[in-house]
This record gives C-alpha cells, sequence and structure tokens, in this order.
C-alpha cells in the first residue's frame, strides 16, 4: 500500500485484497471498519487482520482483536511490515490520514465509500450476494425483501448517502401490508413508487418549529422530494418564508384544494396527535397526509415489529416491550391476538411517557399487563437518562435525569418468554446481552431496532446467531431516512 492511495474501485479493492500480506490493521472501529473486517477475513489470501486503530483508544476489544491507540500502532509498527487500512466513513479520512503522517506512518490506503457503494449496486446480482455473504449471518436472511434491505442500507451507512433509502422503497417486494381484518392499504414503498412525491405542486411540508424544519426540510431536499411550501400550526412560524417556500397556517394549505397532500416526519415523531386531528377537521384524509416517520403512520406504522408471518402469534405469548413509548405497540399485539395472550411485560423509563401508557392502560382496560417505570441493559443499575417525554428520550451521559435499568435475565427469569421487542434508542445490545438466558434457553421470537447505531447493523445479528445459531433473520425498514429499521428472529 502506498501513501495517499484512495481506491475507488471495488474490484480493485477484492483483488487488493486477495493479494494483501502480512500484518493488517483497521483504523476506525464502527460500521465501516467492521464491515471491511468481515470482507477482508473472506477474501485474503495471505495476510492476517492483527486488530483496529482509534486516535484515542475508547475500547480494548472490538470483534474479539485487540484496539490500539494511533501512538501505541505507530510504536508497534516500527520495523515491521504491519500495514494500516484507513477504515472510516469518507469525512473522518482526511482527518485520520494527517494523523498518521504525522505520526510517520506512510503504509496505508483509503477507501473512496461513495464510489465503491455505486459499484456494489451496478455489479450483478451474483457478485453482489458472493461479496454479501462475507456477512456470516447473511446466508439466514430468509426473504428477498430482507436481502434488499440488507443491500441498499449497508450502502447508504457506508456512502453516507440516504437516497440509497429511497431507492429501497422504489424496489421494495413487500409493497402490500394487512390491515385490520384483512382489508389491504397504502405503504410506504406503494407511495414512493406512485411518484406523488415528485410533484411539487401537491406537496406540503409540516413542522411544528423552525428547529423541526431545518432538520425535516434539508432532508425531504437530499432525498429529493418537492415541497410547494411549509405548512404548521406554530403562530410564530406563519406568513414567513423558508429557503424561498412560503410558510402557512394548515387552513390556508387546505384551501389550495384537494389535490394537496401533508407531508410529515423523516426521522422523527414531529407531528403530535393534536396537529393530526386539526388536519383530519381540516378535510385531510388518509390519503393525504403522507407520513414517512410520524404518529398514526398509515404508511409506515401500521405493523412495525410484527410484519412478518412467521411471527405466529399464539394464545400463550408472554410478550415484552421495550420502549413502550405510547402503548402503540401494545395496543397492537393486543388486537393481532384478539385479546388472547398469556402476558405482556412492557418497560419505560421516561417518566412522562410512563405516565401517559398507565393512563392508556388503564383507559383500554388491559389486562394481563405489567407496566415498569424502568429500562433494560446488561445488569442491574441507575444511569444517566435524557428524560424529555419524547420517542427520542434515551439513556445518556449528559441526561439530567437518573433511571434504573435492569435485566430481563435477573426480573423475568422464571417466565416463559416468547416475543421480545426492544425499541430503546441505542440500548439494544447492552439490553440483549441482559437477557440473554432467556434467549438462549427459551429462543423468543424477536423484534429488534438496529438503526439507532450504525454498528448495530452488524452486532446485533451476530450477536443473536452466537446465541441461537438456528434463528431465521428477516431485515424490513420502515421509512424514508435511516431510521426505523428492525430485524425480526425467529426459530
Amino acid at each position: 500500500m502506498e501513501t495517499y492511495q484512495l481506491i475507488s474501485s471495488i474490484r480493485d479493492a477484492l483483488d487488493r485484497a486477495h493479494r494483501l500480506t502480512g500484518d493488517i490493521y483497521l483504523y476506525g472501529t464502527g460500521f465501516c471498519a467492521k464491515s471491511i473486517y468481515y470482507v477482508l477475513k473472506r477474501q485474503m489470501d495471505k495476510g492476517t487482520i492483527k486488530g483496529f486503530v482509534q486516535t484515542k483508544r475508547t475500547v480494548e476489544e472490538v470483534l474479539g482483536l485487540p484496539v490500539l491507540s494511533a501512538q501505541e500502532f505507530s510504536k508497534a509498527a516500527e520495523g515491521s511490515e504491519a500495514r494500516i487500512i484507513i477504515a472510516a466513513q469518507d469525512r473522518y479520512q482526511k482527518e485520520i490520514a494527517n494523523t498518521l503522517q504525522g505520526l510517520g506512518i506512510s503504509s496505508y490506503c483509503g477507501l473512496d465509500w461513495k464510489s465503491l457503494s455505486a459499484d456494489i449496486r451496478n455489479m450483478d446480482e451474483a457478485e453482489r450476494e458472493s461479496l454479501w455473504e462475507s456477512f456470516p449471518w447473511y446466508r439466514c436472511l430468509q426473504d428477498a425483501e430482507s436481502r434488499l434491505v440488507f443491500t441498499y442500507a449497508v450502502l447508504a451507512k457506508l456512502s453516507c448517502d440516504i437516497r440509497y433509502y429511497l431507492i429501497m422503497q422504489k424496489e421494495s417486494i413487500t409493497s402490500r401490508r394487512a390491515k385490520g381484518d384483512g382489508d389491504s392499504g397504502l405503504t410506504l414503498a406503494d407511495w414512493v413508487r406512485s411518484g406523488r412525491y415528485l410533484d411539487e405542486r401537491e406537496n406540503f411540508l409540516y413542522a411544528p418549529s423552525w428547529a423541526a424544519l431545518n432538520y425535516l426540510g434539508v432532508r425531504y431536499f437530499e432525498l429529493g422530494i418537492s415541497i410547494r411550501g411549509i405548512c404548521t400550526d406554530n403562530v410564530l412560524m406563519q406568513e414567513t418564508f423558508w429557503r424561498g417556500l412560503p410558510v402557512v397556517s394548515l387552513e390556508k394549505a387546505a384551501s389550495f384544494g384537494a389535490d394537496v397532500n401533508i407531508l410529515s416526519g423523516c426521522g422523527q415523531r414531529s407531528l403530535s396527535y393534536a396537529a393530526l386531528d386539526k388536519m383530519r377537521s381540516l378535510g385531510f384524509g388518509e390519503e393525504r397526509i403522507l407520513l414517512p416517520c410520524g404518529v398514526d403512520n398509515p404508511l409506515q406504522y401500521g405493523m412495525q415489529y410484527f410484519d412478518v408471518p412467521e411471527l405466529g402469534l399464539s394464545e400463550d405469548e408472554v410478550f415484552v416491550d421495550a420502549g413502550c413509548y405510547d402503548c402503540g405497540t401494545v395496543q397492537q399485539f393486543v388486537e393481532l391476538t384478539k385479546g388472547r395472550y398469556r402476558h405482556v411485560y412492557s418497560f419505560e423509563p421516561d417518566l412522562t411517557s410512563y405516565e401517559r401508557c398507565r393512563n392508556i392502560s388503564r383507559a383500554k382496560k388491559y389486562q394481563k399487563f405489567t407496566l415498569w417505570n424502568k429500562g433494560l441493559w446488561s445488569s442491574e443499575e441507575v444511569l444517566h437518562f435524557s428524560n424529555d417525554g419524547t420517542a427520542l428520550s434515551k439513556l445518556s451521559e449528559s441526561g439530567d435525569a437518573a433511571v434504573e435499568v435492569v435485566a430481563l435475565d435477573e426480573l423475568l427469569k422464571n417466565e416463559p418468554v416468547t416475543m421480545i421487542k426492544m425499541d430503546i434508542e441505542g440500548a439494544e445490545l447492552e439490553a440483549l446481552k441482559g437477557c440473554e438466558d432467556i434467549i438462549r434457553n427459551r429462543k423468543p421470537k424477536l423484534a429488534i431496532s438496529i438503526y439507532h447505531k450504525a454498528a448495530d447493523f452488524v452486532d446485533i445479528p451476530a450477536y443473536l446467531l452466537s446465541l441461537v445459531p438456528e434463528y431465521k433473520l428477516y431485515y424490513r425498514h420502515y421509512s424514508l431516512y435511516k431510521y426505523e429499521t428492525v430485524l425480526y428472529a425467529v426459530v
């Protein structure tokens, strides 16, 4: 490898991998580094991956290999033929290259992820399948939709190009979902394929605040979605402009006629129930409120966490809902089982959301239902928590609240748990470690969010298969952006 070399061809990269010799270190410990590790491990004939490197070491081990700081690697490489591959996203590569040059390290290369991702997409199917089989759980994916989600999620994460998620929805195979008693409704993939989002004469983007608008609006532009204007129920925003687009009231948006759609969400639940009710009162029917990620979403949330027929819910289910938020998943579970189940255990660490769930469960008179104001983790502890009453509340070192977390193995060790759903803002892997015994011994059905941390996309399926090798895996994705990817596992 030569200094400053940037590899932009996937075939060139694979050819070089075959010819690598000696000790190889990967600079990085995230999604890109782990992906390269799996590919190199399968492709290399003579080289050996010895470890990972961080600028400043924050972890001791990754994938069973040691992690060195850049300084430690510099000393370890003296007098040897150890080589390094910059295994990080494009935006970090220049900084890493400067660090290596500052340490006098010249034997390294980088990877042009945007070009490599485009190359991978353009491969013929057999070549791409061969590449993906470097990931040890890829052969456990059970259907074409799972392999499609895997492909475009990986390309999006490697290249940081969110448009791959839009392509994913365009090519989605599961374009119809069950609704109620067998009726069919519009799905996110149906909406994308319809092309309605491309017509700027129809679409108004709903935003409740300037902060949400600056986030959501930019995401829509990145995706190439056209919007005619902004609508809001925030009076301080109305009658202004954002990037040349008019910001109007919901009432004024409704006055433009029956062809106007309202778009909302794209990575967070930005639409309140009150705003949704107001839209409906103004004549916006379900087919005109398009919510790629939002409250009561007819496109996205219809079957999330229960989207795989192989789950096969029965009357003996003991269901664990980690991340209860608004009892929405519990309500789906109750409806799908027609109220015939053994027990539901729900966990919601956010105090505001916990109180909301408690009130909802009482109002709906849920039977055989236990709700805890706790989080799930690998052990019993008290951790810092960002307690803001939204779906984005999470464990955080900067959080201003304390929350009790528990290991499911201890709390429910005598319960015959049959299904676990987790959407807990990045704590999923630690929480899964806390129910290792339940998973090993009972092999429950799983619906696990794997989008909060990019590395979860590779770490969680690998971990689950280390516990239960016979798990069959399914990927599903429920938004236009990088959020709402769910991994299902069943035996």
